[in-house]
């Protein structure tokens, strides 16, 4: 009788995703054009960095609108915390993470599918539905905090930018769930 020894592959998405030949899960690095396994055991983490960019968005928002001893910080400064919040976030990921990882150098992905496929391969169309009217909705309410807040000329303009970025987002969720 013959065992199966495989090791079960985390069930991941996402636009850096990717199998390799033996269809192992393979993160693929633009900057430094190589691939890192993620096992099962670094799922967990690899979700956790991958949000990485959101989380300074979180912090801009709960900086600009907090009140620090008595003082609240203006958009320059927030921007700034921001800055480094993101600065420090991908240090840990590029300096951390990806060197727990396994290295598959001159790793070539296997791009036969565009993005969006990849993105949401493997998602239920419920997902797909909850995901893009939640977008949706966020978009809606950041644009009427700003309006509710009477935000100033400037914060109007952030708030646009958030709201388009996030309504893209919200499409491409809607695309992917009109082709499956």
């Amino acid at each position: 009788m013959k065992k199966n020894f495989s090791v079960q592959q985390p069930n991941l998405r996402g636009i850096n995703i990717f199998k390799d030949s033996l269809g192992r899960v393979v993160f693929y690095d633009h900057l430094t054009k190589s691939g890192y396994l993620i096992t099962k055991k670094d799922a967990n983490l690899y979700n956790l960095y991958s949000k990485r960019f959101v989380v300074p968005i979180f912090i801009f928002v709960l900086i600009y609108q907090s009140t620090i001893g008595g003082q609240t910080l203006d958009l320059s400064e927030s921007i700034f915390v921001c800055f480094f919040a993101v600065l420090f976030m991908e240090t840990l990921f590029r300096m951390h993470f990806l060197k727990s990882l396994t290295l598959i150098p001159n790793f070539h992905p296997n791009i036969k599918e565009d993005f969006i496929t990849r993105m949401t391969k493997g998602a239920p169309k419920g997902m797909l539905t909850l995901k893009a009217s939640l977008y949706f909705i966020l978009a809606f309410l950041i644009l009427l905090l700003a309006y509710t807040e009477n935000y100033d000329q400037s914060l109007w303009i952030v708030c646009i930018i958030a709201s388009t970025a996030i309504s893209a987002v919200s499409v491409i969720y809607l695309i992917a769930l009109k082709r499956k």
